[in-house]
């Protein structure tokens, strides 16, 4: 397998995994690999293994359902075992939180848009709008190509799913939507289109 394609994966994953754990230098994250094949591995803090899990598992769900739609979109399967037993740290909780008008929106923003070009096929289709509301509410739509609303409705409850709790790891509540929306002027299956930033 392509080492820079494994890592593309994994560096997503990082990064989507960064915004809801607490102990960020606890985390690890390896893989095994075979030529169209991957299995990624997660061992973090006790108190963030619960985090990356989710309440009944709905946050490892997520990660498991968008690390898989990155690796069909590139032709190869990609697996994720259960998150492996902490061997470091105890239990703990998130620190209160308030609602909060000053949170990093432009990263996250940013970190949305990726994963969406990571995952869907016309990236010149992918556009993140936002609009902040009273109470600490920020809602968020994801435009992709219309011809791509299967993948769009299967993804959305494990996006969504996963902003919820990145808002409210920062003090947010996080509406998200994706939006099918007009046919977009298709290019060239590349690396350097695919990859390509959408403003």
């Amino acid at each position: 397998m392509n080492t820079n394609l494994k890592e593309d994966i994994t560096t997503m994953l990082r990064r989507m995994i960064l915004e809801i754990i607490l102990h960020p230098q606890h985390l690890q994250i390896k893989t095994t690999g075979l030529t169209r094949s991957m299995t990624i591995n997660i061992q973090a803090h006790k108190g963030d293994t619960s985090r990356i899990i989710g309440t009944s598992g709905a946050h490892f769900r997520a990660f498991k359902a968008l690390m898989a739609a990155m690796g069909a979109r590139r032709g190869i399967t990609v697996t994720m075992p259960k998150v492996q037993e902490p061997v470091i740290g105890e239990a703990d909780n998130y620190p209160p939180l308030r609602e909060s008008d000053e949170w990093p929106q432009v990263k996250i923003m940013e970190l949305v848009r990726d994963v969406a070009l990571a995952i869907f096929k016309y990236p010149e289709a992918v556009k993140v709008l936002t609009q902040d509301g009273e109470g600490a509410v920020t809602a968020v739509e994801l435009l992709v190509d219309k011809s791509e609303k299967l993948l769009a409705d299967a993804l959305q409850p494990h996006l969504e799913t996963l902003l919820e709790a990145i808002g409210n790891t920062h003090g947010r509540t996080i509406k998200f939507l994706i939006v099918p929306s007009a046919e977009s002027e298709q290019q060239p299956d590349s690396a350097d289109g695919r990859f390509s930033r959408t403003h």
